[in-house]
């Protein structure tokens, strides 16, 4: 199929040095094709056509894009060989690209690759100098998917502030022709059968006989059904997926936390990435879960009991205003372990916040296998973190509330690889650790039960979505109160 010429090319240029960032930058634009359209990205490996003036044609593209993406890696700045500036040559293809987007004062978004840090003003000729103010985005390895989608939002925003309507995405297969229609043929008329009384009239008690039985069958049907405990309500989001997984007897109740029974489930899924792969056995014991996420109020008087230092955003040892509620975000790993420790408690293992969260039939989301809006804080569904508890149709089969979005829930588990699996490389830092059940800004494939995102025990950029639920070891033979 032609490539778009690029004077008529007004999308995403994906600048990038080839000998420092281009597997990262083809992986970038295969994303960003799936979503904006081959048409609207150029990098010029595929929009170059045979033949054509290479120095003209990215000229064109740069001049009439509407985002300039920067692909930087670590090499960016020198030559892979002998270590010299790059960018001094005013003839530099990297630095030709983005000097003609500032120039032009379009949208240049610098992309972080394999850990690279933002080149310092000293380091850049003077017509990229305004490149070191221009805010930057990390693509890191271990959460790929996550940061292009936040990459996406952030130019689907700016295109539509620029008055650009971003296209319906196109079926992946074309529509089947409709039949072509057949000349209608008339049947021959045939004598009409004359009726036969006896016949008329058995047929009309076998009719009548089969009504009577059908009646009676839901008459037997209602009455058993309104004998049942487990009655379904009527309305729609109560039909889906009704909690089957409640113990015959329960050992001895903790205030805040619902009880998970011991016994086998299936982990992970084999139709996703190969963080969540290979799905796999699991046996676990029987423990408590908290029932809600960790709140702003409850850290607080943890905080007010001892030294323990306040979360990043407080304004000195006290909860903000208006969000006791809310789940307390902005704590690192070793703060939950802290917390739950304090209480008598423990961070819940990878194992044992899944199983609370997708119960022994395997479920996708914590209600069932399909989305459905309403039932979670996630997809856009609010603007920031909400009270917890305030989606009660969306609770996991054992009781717990918010095990998909509102904030991300620490682990004890180090993002390491599933039995027989093997994680994308590069492998994760040292003490990367795995959160799980998504936030209020994720997407539905991160809002599951088996979406594993590493994060940094300590150090990471921000933890400003980041919170957590405690658990704690439940004695079976324990009597029931």
């Amino acid at each position: 199929m032609p490539q778009t010429p690029a004077k008529q090319f007004s999308g995403i240029f994906i600048s990038y040095r080839r000998e420092d960032a281009a597997a990262h930058a083809g992986r970038l634009s295969d994303k960003l094709r799936e979503y904006f359209g081959k048409d609207e990205i150029f990098m010029d490996i595929d929009n170059i056509q045979p033949g054509e003036d290479f120095v003209e044609v990215i000229e064109q593209a740069v001049g009439a894009c509407e985002i300039l993406i920067a692909v930087i890696g670590r090499s960016w700045l020198s030559d892979n060989d002998q270590n010299t500036g790059r960018l001094s040559n005013p003839n530099d293809f990297v630095r030709l690209e983005i000097a003609t987007a500032l120039n032009r004062n379009i949208r240049v978004i610098p992309v972080l690759v394999e850990r690279a840090t933002m080149p310092r003003p000293q380091d850049l000729p003077e017509d990229l100098s305004k490149l070191s103010r221009r805010n930057a985005i990390e693509l890191s390895d271990i959460r790929w998917q996550r940061d292009v989608d936040q990459l996406i939002d952030a130019m689907v925003e700016i295109r539509r502030k620029l008055g650009v309507v971003q296209p319906l995405p196109r079926p992946a297969v074309e529509p089947e022709a409709p039949p072509t229609p057949q000349p209608e043929t008339k049947p021959e008329p045939k004598p009409l059968p004359q009726p036969n009384p006896l016949l008329e009239n058995w047929k009309w008690l076998a009719g009548a006989a089969a009504l009577v039985i059908v009646m009676l069958i839901a008459v037997v049907w209602f009455i058993q059904s309104a004998r049942s405990p487990n009655k379904p309500p009527v309305t729609e989001i109560s039909k889906i997926a009704p909690a089957t997984n409640e113990p015959a007897k329960k050992p001895e109740s903790h205030d805040g936390m619902v009880y998970v029974p011991g016994g086998a489930f299936i982990m992970g899924r084999n139709d996703t990435d190969k963080y969540e792969r290979p799905a796999h056995r699991e046996t676990l014991k029987a423990f408590f879960i908290d029932s809600y996420e960790v709140t702003c109020g409850d850290y607080e008087k943890f905080v007010k009991e001892g030294s323990h230092p306040p979360p990043q955003g407080w304004p000195g040892r006290v909860c903000p205003a208006g969000e006791a509620r809310k789940p307390v975000t902005g704590v690192t790993w070793g703060d939950a372990i802290a917390f739950c420790s304090a209480r008598s408690k423990r961070l819940p293992s990878e194992q044992e916040w899944e199983f609370a969260a997708r119960g022994t039939d395997g479920r996708r989301y914590p209600w069932g296998n399909q989305w459905h809006p309403g039932l979670a804080n996630a997809v856009g569904a609010a603007i920031g973190m909400v009270e917890v508890g305030s989606y009660p149709a969306g609770k996991s089969p054992f009781g717990a509330f918010d095990m998909a979005g509102n904030a991300w829930e620490w682990t004890t588990a180090d993002l390491m690889p599933y039995p027989g699996g093997k994680l994308p490389e590069p492998t994760a830092d040292p003490g990367t650790k795995v959160l799980r059940g998504g936030n209020y800004k994720s997407k539905k494939h991160e809002a599951t039960t088996t979406y594993r995102l590493g994060w940094k025990a300590s150090g990471a950029p921000n933890y400003e979505t980041t919170g957590f639920r405690c658990v704690k070891d439940a004695a079976e033979s324990s009597p029931e109160k």
